[in-house]
């Protein structure tokens, strides 16, 4: 959705964590199978870390191709921020615009605004308060309503309405089912934060529970966590909000594996347990100096077919102070860890190898309005780091061996 987000100043300034950013981890060491564990509880793999590593930045892994003019001079308001966004079949952009209670279809090329998909009201195709949405298999549109529990389906390419159904649970992340026509939906409000509907909406698996239940409720008003679907073998990847475990689920919300470190690291935190003295549903002084004193998991993508980034964050009381990326394969390999994304970016999107950040516009000290800005970025050298820096990083890869 659309915001108004503070200064820039405001957003460096106060209790942000120091980190020591001089190293980023980089290897090159595949993740093999640790054992032929039960189904329904998955198998354990550990990532494993070279024994070197180099310093790169965003601008060795990744090229900047294309800056995205979000000024549209027929806009009613100026996008000051972007919460979620999707990239459809024709490469056309869907965005959010939540005060308008619509979704902008934008031809990136042209710059253009080339159609408005729903608007304010309850009835189909209406929206009171816009939600997460996201484009299953087939390239329809799914558009989740707030305030009426409720997920309205429009036919893609040409976003025709087609049908709304309810589900009976708050919603963070809205993920197709591409198999069945169902949906499955990520959610912190509730102790499963995986469930599956099917096409009528009615619950049929849920699962993933966290370990501090009192550490939930007050994650769910940052929107940590996520997940991510995997079309090409037909699983989901979802990411623990309160520590980085990556776990692997089929169609059917059985856990297949989980990806993790065997020690804590910098880039693989873990949340403290939630103090007893506090209320998960309040955010006093005392909530934001515990919150602010540990590094945050942000949300999980694909950025394509195997390669997977997971955003992380140190916090400014509601604000982001930095926001890093780190990126893995499927089959458990470690890219890139705690790469820091320029001007405080937040990544809203990926798809085919490429990845979108988003700067939130800010006010300037004169008072001035700088907007949001749009930026595509594509993957260097197929989808690896610098070869030179990556061989300087890694010289002695190991693997775990099989057992």
């Amino acid at each position: 959705m659309f915001g108004i987000l503070p200064s820039r100043k405001s957003l460096r300034s106060g209790g942000s964590l120091a980190f020591d950013l001089g190293l980023l981890l980089l290897v090159s060491a595949t993740l093999l199978f640790a054992g032929c564990a039960d189904f329904h509880e998955g198998s354990v793999h550990y990532f494993q870390q070279g024994e070197s590593s180099a310093d790169l930045s965003w601008a060795d892994i990744f090229t900047e191709t294309q800056l995205i003019d979000l000024n549209f001079p027929d806009l009613e308001t100026e996008i000051l921020a972007i919460g979620v966004l999707q990239i459809d079949s024709l490469g056309r952009l869907l965005l959010p615009d939540g005060p308008n209670h619509r979704v902008l279809v934008i031809d990136p090329e042209q710059g253009e605004i080339v159609q408005s998909i729903g608007s304010k009201g309850q009835g189909p195709g209406e929206f009171s308060i816009m939600g997460p949405m996201a484009l299953d298999g087939a390239g329809n549109l799914l558009i989740y309503d707030i305030d009426g529990r409720n997920v309205s389906v429009f036919t893609g390419p040409d976003y025709e309405f087609e049908r709304t159904f309810f589900l009976s649970t708050y919603v963070s992340t809205l993920i197709p089912d591409v198999t069945e026509g169902g949906t499955f939906i990520y959610s912190p409000y509730d102790q499963n934060l995986l469930k599956k509907f099917d096409e009528k909406g009615r619950l049929v698996a849920s699962g993933f529970k966290p370990a501090d239940n009192r550490l939930r409720l007050f994650h769910a008003r940052f929107q940590n966590g996520g997940a991510v679907a995997d079309q090409r073998r037909n699983s989901l990847f979802a990411i623990h909000p309160d520590r980085f475990a990556v776990l692997e689920f089929d169609q059917d919300l059985n856990l297949v594996r989980t990806l993790k470190g065997k020690e804590r690291s910098t880039w693989r935190p873990e949340a403290p347990k939630f103090p007893s003295d506090l209320s998960p549903y309040e955010f006093s002084p005392r909530h934001r100096k515990w919150w602010d004193s540990f590094l945050h998991v942000g949300r999980i993508f694909m950025i394509d077919s195997e390669t997977l980034a997971i955003t992380l964050f140190e916090s400014d009381g509601y604000s982001n102070a930095k926001n890093y990326l780190s990126m893995y394969r499927t089959d458990g390999t470690i890219l890139a860890e705690g790469i820091e994304i320029p001007n405080n970016g937040h990544v809203v999107a990926a798809r085919d190898g490429r990845i979108y950040v988003t700067t939130p516009a800010f006010l300037t000290e004169a008072g001035a309005v700088v907007p949001a800005d749009l930026r595509e970025f594509t993957l260097i050298s197929n989808q690896s780091p610098n070869p030179q820096q990556l061989a300087a990083a890694a010289p002695n890869e190991q693997v775990l061996p099989s057992t």
